[in-house]
């Protein structure tokens, strides 16, 4: 009797609407959809017993983790265009009030929305799917902390700290040592 996973082949059926990601489509007939085998998956489950359907449950779940993921960060953007656009139509010296109450009236801090405008402002609008496509592509994760820590960065240490997370996962705190140690080594700190 051969095992399912030889039922399965890999075939390019869009798992979410979004380029690069495809499912095995299962020949064992139960009708499934099931997420295709990528480099490095079985590094995920070491350690773990053999369970049939473990690896496909696991990378479903990490994926959509990712997705919303993501989401939340074209929110935080969102968030901060709305703050960027209330920002030019208010008066310099009425900005911090107007801040506090809209932070107020919507059940956030003000430091939050000024966050949001500054990551707003560091990912321009024609360059943000193409950050999370990367993202996704190549499974690093990216959230929403990370985007905030990128943001208060200079553009070109942002570039270096998006290739960091790229090539492999950081905590936002070894992100934020690395745009730091980033910084140092330009200016000879």
């Amino acid at each position: 009797m051969r095992k399912i996973t030889d039922q399965i082949t890999k075939v390019d059926i869009p798992m979410t609407g979004r380029p690069g990601r495809t499912v095995a489509r299962d020949r064992s007939g139960d009708g499934l959809r099931r997420p295709a085998r990528e480099a490095g998956d079985d590094a995920l489950l070491e350690g773990c017993p053999s369970t049939p359907g473990l690896t496909d449950a696991v990378l479903i779940i990490r994926g959509e983790q990712r997705r919303r993921g993501f989401d939340a960060i074209r929110s935080l953007w969102r968030l901060g265009d709305a703050v960027r656009r209330l920002r030019l139509v208010v008066g310099p010296g009425d900005w911090r009030r107007t801040l506090q109450t809209c932070a107020n009236a919507a059940g956030m801090h003000p430091e939050s929305l000024h966050d949001a405008a500054r990551a707003s402002a560091a990912f321009p609008p024609d360059e943000r799917e193409a950050i999370l496509a990367r993202f996704d592509s190549s499974g690093a994760s990216l959230t929403v902390s990370h985007v905030i820590a990128l943001a208060r960065a200079t553009p070109s240490r942002r570039t270096s700290g998006v290739e960091a997370l790229l090539r492999s996962s950081h905590s936002v705190r070894a992100l934020r040592a690395h745009l730091n140690e980033a910084h140092g080594q330009r200016h000879g700190d």
